[in-house]
């Protein structure tokens, strides 16, 4: 039998293992999510770095009338957080407003029902504590705790008590990994920028005698704009794709950062970005995605996953480009990779190669190189390809009932195994017939019969063409 045009819609992918949590980033405090829970059994997670004393709220629905109802949890080092109380509200779930009591990142993991699936609509949104108040009895150093976002100026107050006998003497602001902003002396700071988000400290002393003191710290941090991140399947890699690998974090303006994806099983694995210090103009949830893989024009053919770095259209300083690294097919360059180009995909469709080719950095499997906005992109080759070689991933679905006249649709799994000369599927096929009168109004009831097979199809594999083999099986 000599196959070109089965009468089947198939898909063939290099088979690979995806992480049980494939969705997994982190937003910056006001920020509107679009996902999808698919398959059913699905959980995707949200990140977020917290002080201590920070207000947390979040809540998420679903878009679908008859799609999972989400529900959330509060994680912290993966245990649950015991102050975290979630209500069902409407075809939803939130969380009930509540002041975190350690610092740290904490996860909100949204799930489905494990039975359906669908998109669903995320809000997640937290404030950090603005004034913090202590008393006490001092004569030496003693230190004074509170929690810092990232560019925030503090306020300190220092007076002694009512008939104290202590002299405010401040010291020094301490934080993260042993950063110090002194203070010189006197009982009142102001304006005083933190270099860094985190746990932080005032020192202070008595100047004079031991007694008691009253303190005030007030934070101030910037405004935090809305934005709304949309990681719907139908936004990534189609519809019914059956998730998209999403990872993600918050990238401070003041000191860039790395993304990379380090999971060896996952489809974007190697696939990097990283922004120098002074490149973004403000905090930015930075995120990679797998996207939906496109053809490019003018012959030229895909050669690896697409990859979305997003938000879609995000500057970068001219002078100071962001850094990407994206994987390709390395048994598509059988030759060596003079052939292959990137190409990026902007949000209105157009496709163009990114130049020049002359500035690509490679590694085994990977293509490095500058670019001074984000959108989608992936690497392509112009050379003719050879015979399809490897183990990969067999998928089929077939057929479609008719109203009223029955008919038949059903499905098949399985493996297939190329060498250039020969190739051998095992597929498991399942397939559900209905009978005459299937949906027909007050007609018989449509009669429903299960059908399961397994294949085991070898034969003689004969390139055509780029795009084409002849499969020729031997029985």
């Amino acid at each position: 039998m000599s196959v070109r045009h089965a009468p089947v819609l198939l898909f063939l992918a290099a088979a690979t293992a995806v992480a049980d949590e494939n969705v997994l980033f982190e937003v910056r405090g006001k920020d509107k999510i679009l996902g999808t829970i698919r398959p059913a059994d699905e959980s995707e997670a949200i990140l977020c770095r917290m002080g201590k004393g920070s207000t947390l709220t979040a809540a998420a629905k679903s878009k679908d009338k008859a799609g999972p109802i989400p529900t959330i949890e509060v994680l912290l080092d993966g245990l649950p957080v015991a102050e975290a109380r979630v209500v069902t509200k409407g075809r939803g779930s939130a969380l009930v407003p509540f002041a975190v009591a350690t610092s740290g990142t904490y996860k909100i993991v949204i799930r489905g029902d494990g039975q359906l699936d669908g998109d669903y609509q995320a809000a997640v949104s937290w404030k950090p504590q603005k004034t913090l108040a202590g008393t006490g009895t001092s004569l030496g150093e003693t230190t004074f705790g509170f929690a810092a976002p990232a560019n925030a100026t503090v306020s300190v107050s220092l007076a002694a008590g009512p008939g104290s006998a202590f002299v405010p003497s401040l010291i020094s602001l301490r934080g993260p990994m042993g950063v110090s902003v002194p203070i010189p002396g006197g009982a009142k700071a102001s304006g005083i920028a933190l270099p860094s988000r985190g746990d932080w400290a005032v020192h202070f002393a008595s100047g004079g005698a031991e007694g008691a003191y009253r303190i005030s710290v007030k934070v101030a941090a910037p405004a935090v704009p809305k934005q709304q991140i949309d990681i719907r399947d139908s936004a990534l890699t189609g519809a019914f794709s059956g998730g998209s690998t999403v990872l993600g974090s918050v990238f401070d303006p003041s000191e860039g950062g790395l993304l990379e994806v380090t999971d060896p099983g996952s489809p974007l694995a190697g696939t990097s970005v990283s922004v120098p210090p002074g490149s973004l103009g403000q905090p930015t949830s930075i995120f990679v995605a797998q996207a939906q893989t496109y053809t490019p024009p003018g012959g030229d053919l895909p050669a690896g996953p697409a990859v979305e770095f997003g938000p879609s259209g995000t500057q970068f300083d001219p002078a100071k480009p962001a850094t990407v690294t994206i994987p390709f097919d390395v048994n598509a360059f059988p030759g060596g990779t003079d052939a292959l180009i990137v190409y990026v995909k902007s949000a209105n469709g157009t496709i163009e190669p990114v130049l020049p080719t002359s500035a690509y950095v490679f590694g085994a499997n990977s293509v490095t190189f500058t670019t001074s906005h984000f959108s989608t992109f992936q690497a392509a080759t112009s050379a003719v390809r050879g015979p399809l070689s490897g183990d990969y991933e067999y998928v089929e679905i077939r057929g479609g009932p008719t109203f009223g006249f029955g008919g038949a649709c059903g499905v098949g799994v399985g493996s297939a195994f190329f060498t250039p000369n020969a190739f051998q599927f095992f597929v498991k096929r399942a397939s559900v017939h209905f009978e005459s009168g299937f949906g027909q109004a007050g007609g018989p009831p449509p009669t429903v019969v299960l059908d399961e097979s397994f294949d085991n199809i070898t034969g003689r594999s004969t390139q055509v063409d780029d795009t084409t083999f002849d499969l020729l099986a031997a029985n």
